[in-house]
C-alpha cells in the first residue's frame, strides 16, 4: 500500500466533503430561476471526494509500503497550509485584487520543489491568473469576489 496515496486520497476526499458542506451555507436568491451560486461548488467538491476516494481504495489495494512525507515534504506542506492560512487572512482584509497574485506567486514557488522558475514568468501568470478568475467570477459566475476591509 502506498501510505502517500492512501493518506492524500483520504484528505483530498475529506476536503471535497467540505467544499460540498460550506456550499451548502451559499445564500440562493428567492427569484433563481438557473442552476446558481452552489453548482460549482457542489461540482468541484463532489469530483473531490469521488477522486479521492478513488486514490485511496486504489492505494489499499496496492502493497508496496513507503512514508507518506519525508522531512522536507513535511516542512514543504507545513509552509503551503501556512501560505493559504494567511491568504485567507489577506483576502479579509486586503481583498482578492491585492491578495491573489502574492498567494499564486509564493504558491508557485513552493510547488517547484527547489527547480529553477523563471520568476519573471511566474510575476506574470500570478497577475494573468488573478486577472481572468476576477473576470470570470465577476462577469461570468456574477459572483463579487472580496473587496477587503482596509481599501
Amino acid at each position: 500500500m502506498k501510505n502517500r496515496d492512501l493518506y492524500g486520497g483520504i484528505l483530498f476526499a475529506i476536503f471535497g466533503a467540505l467544499v460540498v458542506s460550506t456550499a451548502m451555507g451559499i445564500r440562493m436568491p428567492a427569484n433563481l430561476s438557473e442552476p446558481g451560486p452552489r453548482l460549482f461548488p457542489y461540482i468541484a467538491g463532489g469530483g473531490m471526494t469521488i477522486c479521492g476516494m478513488g486514490m485511496a481504495l486504489t492505494a489499499l489495494k496496492e502493497k508496496a509500503g513507503e512514508a507518506f512525507l519525508d522531512q522536507k515534504g513535511w516542512i514543504n506542506l507545513g509552509k503551503a497550509g501556512l501560505c493559504m492560512f494567511i491568504y485567507y487572512l489577506a483576502l479579509e482584509y486586503v481583498g482578492f485584487l491585492i491578495s491573489t497574485p502574492f498567494f499564486t506567486l509564493t504558491a508557485i514557488l513552493l510547488l517547484a520543489s527547489g527547480k529553477k522558475v523563471n520568476k519573471i514568468v511566474a510575476v506574470v501568470v500570478s497577475l494573468l491568473t488573478t486577472g481572468i478568475l476576477y473576470v470570470v467570477f465577476q462577469n461570468v459566475f456574477m459572483l463579487f469576489l472580496p473587496a477587503g476591509k482596509l481599501f
